[in-house]
């Protein structure tokens, strides 16, 4: 066992990318944790991938505009980040689930169609869980969190711009066509959940058999 809570072979999936040396590092015990229990049962699994798919589908559409292919986009497995913060201090940053794009909002200039766009790809997540997990809050926060440091990137060029709105009537609008989207082409509820399913079966047999194993409902 990696701690009294940890199963040894989750936690090596979970710390594939941490230096030995920092493993044992509490934060990193936490993140851990916080991992396993965002995937606590198979409902949770269910929300996490969904969520993520409707983050996929979405980046296919925000790659048109900033110039990735979707070939370019990879879902990655439930891990524990790992940073440096300017003060030299280790921290550690649960993931349960997320994708990765080839973007890097620091390099790119922005214009207000891709704040637009990564606006519709933030909210994206919490919808897809909204309409197939009924959970629309899975992963939220961290969602918001990372639009928020876009709009604060877009903010040095846009903000004399006067089709530049506030960060609250971004998330808003952008909510709001994601949800019409969808009631206009269910397609869209229909890859996601092939998405996620395949998701799941790809990085997350792991976690179902440790939920079955603990009995934890579905």
């Amino acid at each position: 066992m990696a701690s009294h809570t940890i199963p040894q072979h989750l936690f090596d999936l979970l710390t594939r990318n941490i230096p030995d040396e920092l493993k044992t590092h509490q934060e990193c015990l936490q993140a851990c944790e916080i991992v396993l229990d965002e995937l606590k049962t198979p409902s949770d699994i269910h929300a996490v991938c969904v969520h993520e798919a409707g983050h996929f589908i979405y980046a296919i559409k925000f790659g048109v505009i900033v110039g990735f292919e979707p070939a370019q986009i990879r879902m990655r497995p439930p891990f524990v980040e790992h940073y440096v913060d300017i003060e030299k201090n280790e921290h550690f940053s649960p993931v349960p689930g997320s994708i990765w794009t080839p973007f890097e909002g620091k390099k790119a200039t922005w214009t207000v169609d891709k704040i637009w766009s990564a606006a519709q790809v933030a909210v994206a997540g919490g919808v897809f869980a909204g309409e197939l997990a009924n959970r629309p809050d899975k992963g939220a926060k961290g969602d918001e969190g990372l639009l928020k440091t876009y709009y604060r990137l877009a903010h040095r060029t846009l903000h004399n711009d006067p089709r530049f709105l506030d960060f609250s009537e971004y998330w808003r609008k952008a909510k709001k066509n994601v949800e019409d989207t969808i009631k206009e082409y269910p397609v869209f509820l229909d890859q996601a959940k092939r998405i996620g399913e395949e998701y799941k079966a790809k990085h997350f047999g792991p976690y179902l058999a440790h939920c079955q194993v603990n009995n934890e409902p579905g």
